[in-house]
């Protein structure tokens, strides 16, 4: 076409050089910043604006410093970049970078830089649309010109998450079945509603790399052809988009248009402009990402949404306003939200009337250290030292303590691996709680939970910790076997920073030291864990009334025994544990148990009996003694009927005094013959009655140590999980 028939326009790229704040030329009372740029073939100029401006203000300042240079160019169109030359354009929901400044203290300019383009006249009155009052169907128009364009992008997957999320399969199975049975549509209710999928677990389990993998992964693998793409949103951290989607919301009449709003938040992924995607409606929003992601009319959208319990109280509208536009789509959208507490999810069967899938991940199996650490110095130092080995016990499966807390461990204490002290092991832990988030715990807080913890009178409601993203789930053999912890590196730090001045947590320390022992007395230290859970457990019911055979929780006790009510005396000592030199002064052995301590042999040579534990009848007021016995052995106990005879034979000196007391045997490995007649007038613990009443600890030394046949079974990663394994694992390193 002629040329006076057109007008020339020019589209200008405004590229910053590491930009940050200039002291010399901001005010520290205006609230402005001062920002130095250089036009081609100009001098150098500079622009202050507001701190709190956004890029659009940022470019008017700019198109106003030379208002004839820049005739032609719509202030609207410029195009901002983070750096001289990067393609990548800066997000216009961060704020505005400051300059930077030269060795020398100067402020580095940022660049502009135009090319002259020559335009038709009908495409320049589009070009200053976006300056006009902005109306839905105005950009509606302007945001189909940018897909067309390629101005606007499909949202990116999150970088990293690269690898399959170890141990995941039935999830993997669940996620892809949900979807292919969303695009048949073969499992809606009766009403018309499609079941909602929600994953679930605790901080750092891994709900992140689950959803990226389902986007990256899973769903390119549904289908050959290109009908079903994702997505993948994140409310975590109250980010850039998050913030977004709050700002809908606060659009006047538009409280509650949570599917709106999560519409624009889809927007800003794609960078669309703040003022344009506020005027779009959910439809539009989901059409124009259908467009970028290339799915024609019969495609499936699956939007993988993570965190969205950091909504709040508002997470419940969002999600039954987003469910329903998936049951309004037919097929063509699903959701996969992730949320730290199933039950949450599962309020919206009550909500909305519609089916919950749950998918909660539970820990990765115990042992998974000695993969992901594979080739690392860590395998040979745990089989050398029994501290670490005991804290790689305690991260328990836990993907984020081991993949990101054990290096900033390694960062804090870099000499841990050939010198774990303990004031190493205790920063080492304070480094992976950090790391993990679970520092947001406070001393108050865990002063409340861990009582509740150990109380088995009034047992807790373990929902509390699942909300507060502080329940691991360790899975066994069956469903039924999966055990619930107070995630143990949390435990283990509270206990060693206040150890000397709580009774509970110094007994939990004694504990914990008594397990991380190695070497031919080790049964002995074993031992020492048992009379210091039992002080921990006193404490725990501290003035409450209970059974003894609630106390001692075991299988292999008389249907008839223990029955009656009993209390624990708790004297003001921190420590509940004396030791005495032997049994022989039986009343000087007497007057501790009548004030409620347990006392422990230190000569060990009784026969049969390793310790004495009090309680108080609640009707008569008399004594009641436990004389306990620990065989933590290796290979199963000589005869029980032998071992029966030597424990009453050792008590008759309680007798003599006329206490009433009774024989407990504490043991570990395949103790699994015991007839029901030798169990008749005493309490008894296998290995599996063991770990189910320590288990509140944690996974423990003892337990993989002392292993038997049955609970290997039920927990086959216990044994993999030994030092003899990392031994194993450390030589084939070698």
């Amino acid at each position: 076409k002629p040329l006076d028939n057109s007008v020339r326009a020019r589209r200008a790229n405004v590229f910053f050089a590491s930009l940050w704040m200039s002291s010399a030329m901001a005010s520290s009372s205006g609230g402005v910043k001062t920002l130095w740029f250089t036009l081609k073939g100009e001098d150098p100029g500079m622009v202050t604006i507001d701190v709190n401006s956004n890029i659009f203000q940022l470019k008017k300042s700019i198109h106003s410093e030379y208002p004839n240079k820049l005739a032609g160019v719509d202030s609207g169109m410029l195009k901002i970049y983070l750096k001289q030359g990067d393609a990548e354009a800066m997000n216009p929901m961060k704020g505005i970078p400051e300059n930077d400044k030269d060795d020398e203290g100067t402020p580095i300019p940022f660049y502009v830089h135009y090319e002259e383009q020559v335009e038709h006249a009908a495409k320049r009155a589009r070009l200053v649309e976006v300056e006009e009052p902005l109306t839905a169907e105005t950009a509606r128009l302007h945001v189909e010109r940018g897909v067309k364009s390629g101005k606007y992008k499909a949202p990116a997957l999150p970088e990293g998450y690269t690898e399959a999320p170890l141990h995941r399969e039935e999830a993997c199975r669940i996620v892809q079945k949900y979807i292919k049975a969303v695009r048949a549509k073969t499992n809606k209710g009766p009403d018309g509603k499609f079941p909602m999928l929600g994953c679930s677990g605790m901080k750092g389990i891994g709900k992140t790399a689950m959803l990226v993998h389902g986007a990256r992964v899973l769903v390119p693998e549904l289908e050959q052809d290109p009908s079903v793409k994702a997505v993948y949103m994140t409310f975590n951290g109250g980010g850039a988009h998050t913030k977004v989607f709050c700002k809908s919301l606060k659009r006047p009449g538009c409280e509650k248009d949570f599917d709106d709003a999560f519409g624009h938040m889809l927007m800003a992924c794609c960078g669309v402009e703040l003022d344009v995607e506020q005027c779009l409606n959910f439809d539009v929003c989901l059409g124009v990402c259908r467009s970028l992601l290339g799915l024609g009319d019969g495609g499936t959208v699956v939007c993988f949404v993570d965190e969205i319990g950091d909504l709040k109280e508002q997470c419940t509208p969002a999600l039954l306003a987003l469910m329903a536009q998936m049951d309004k789509l037919h097929g063509k959208l699903a959701f996969v939200f992730a949320h730290i507490r199933q039950d949450v999810l599962n309020e919206q069967q009550t909500a909305s009337g519609r089916r919950v899938i749950p998918m909660t991940l539970p820990a990765l199996p115990l042992d998974v250290w000695k993969v992901l650490l594979k080739g690392t110095k860590w395998i040979e130092a745990a089989a050398k030292h029994p501290g670490l080995h005991q804290l790689l016990l305690a991260c328990c499966g836990h993907p984020r303590s081991l993949v990101d807390g054990l290096p900033a461990a390694l960062v804090e204490v870099p000499n841990l691996l050939s010198d774990p002290s303990k004031a190493a092991l205790m920063r080492a832990r304070t480094a992976i709680v950090t790391e993990c988030k679970f520092n947001d715990a406070t001393d108050e807080y865990m002063a409340e939970v861990v009582p509740a913890w150990f109380n088995f009178v009034n047992l807790m409601d373990t929902g509390r910790l699942a909300r507060d993203g502080l329940l691991i789930t360790v899975n066994g053999k069956h469903p039924e076997a999966a055990v619930e912890l107070l995630q143990p590196l949390v435990l283990q730090h509270w206990v060693h920073r206040k150890c000397e001045l709580n009774s509970m947590a110094f007994h939990l320390q004694e504990a914990y030291d008594s397990d991380a022992v190695v070497g031919p007395d080790a049964e002995k230290s074993f031992e020492a864990i048992m009379y210091h859970y039992e002080a921990v457990l006193r404490l725990a019911v501290k003035g409450k009334v209970f059974t003894l055979r609630s106390f001692y929780q075991t299988s292999h006790v008389d249907p008839s025994w223990g029955a009656q009510e009993v209390t624990a005396r708790v004297p003001k000592d921190t420590n509940l544990v004396v030791w005495v030199p032997d049994f022989s002064d039986m009343d000087n052995v007497l007057g501790f148990l009548n004030q409620g301590f347990l006392v422990v042999s230190r000569a060990h040579g009784e026969v049969g009996i390793e310790y004495l534990s009090p309680f108080v009848d609640v009707g008569s007021g008399k004594l009641i003694v436990a004389a306990v016995q620990c065989k933590f052995v290796n290979t199963k106990t000589d005869s029980w009927t032998n071992i029966k005879g030597k424990m009453l034979t050792a008590m008759a000196g309680l007798r003599k005094k006329n206490v009433q007391c009774f024989p407990v045997v504490y043991t570990t490995r395949d103790q699994c013959t015991i007839n029901s007649a030798t169990f008749a007038d005493g309490v008894y613990f296998t290995e599996s009655d063991l770990f189910a009443f320590t288990k509140k600890l944690g996974v423990l030394r003892l337990h993989c140590e002392k292993l038997g046949h049955n609970l290997a079974q039920t927990y086959s990663w216990l044994r993999r999980a030994g030092s003899g394994a990392c031994d194993e694992v450390a030589g084939t390193a070698r």
